[in-house]
């Protein structure tokens, strides 16, 4: 362990820490408490189940993304008129390609990751956040912090690297 890793520790040695989330695995859990310095830490956890969220797959069985974009419009314009929601991509290029096939399809859209410069990706937050944006096309860098609570749809564009990344993303919506 690095003594940079025991800053708050040291610098607050009385100030207690509280860390919240709403999806971590055990591991994570351990990592967290031993890079604050807080192993043996009282912990509270709860189920993972979310009965409000229901799942749903629909196959996109097109032979172009540029179908896939036509549908995902579609669902978007009819099943989700109005309603705030994000889809996730795995790549940086996928993202801005299907945020740019969105907005001409007449959906308020945008990309969002990480190699967007901070302020960029800071106003494109903002402009989702308050509805001036429908969609956020996104990778996993759109996540920490979200805090909206009317977001109403996530779509997987692209499956999640692990079950916890898509549990966790999921989790978003509701």
């Amino acid at each position: 362990r690095r003594s940079s890793d025991l800053i708050m520790k040291n610098q607050y040695p009385r100030t207690p820490i509280l860390g919240l989330t709403a999806t971590a695995t055990r591991e994570v859990i351990k990592d967290v408490q031993e890079i604050l310095n807080i192993e043996g830490c009282f912990v509270l956890k709860d189920s993972f189940y979310r009965p409000n969220l229901f799942y749903e797959i629909v196959s996109m069985s097109s032979s172009s993304k540029d179908n896939d974009a036509d549908l995902l419009a579609e669902m978007i314009k009819t099943r989700f008129k109005n309603e705030s929601g994000i889809i996730y991509c795995l790549t940086v290029k996928d993202t801005e390609d299907l945020s740019e096939k969105l907005i001409s399809k007449g959906i308020r859209a945008s990309c969002y990751h990480s190699q967007l410069d901070s302020e960029i990706r800071s106003e494109t937050h903002k402009k989702w956040y308050v509805g001036t944006l429908q969609v956020m096309v996104a990778t996993i860098a759109f996540g920490m912090g979200i805090n909206k609570a009317d977001v109403r749809f996530v779509i997987h564009y692209s499956i999640s690297k692990s079950i916890e990344n898509y549990y966790q993303e999921t989790g978003r919506a509701g």
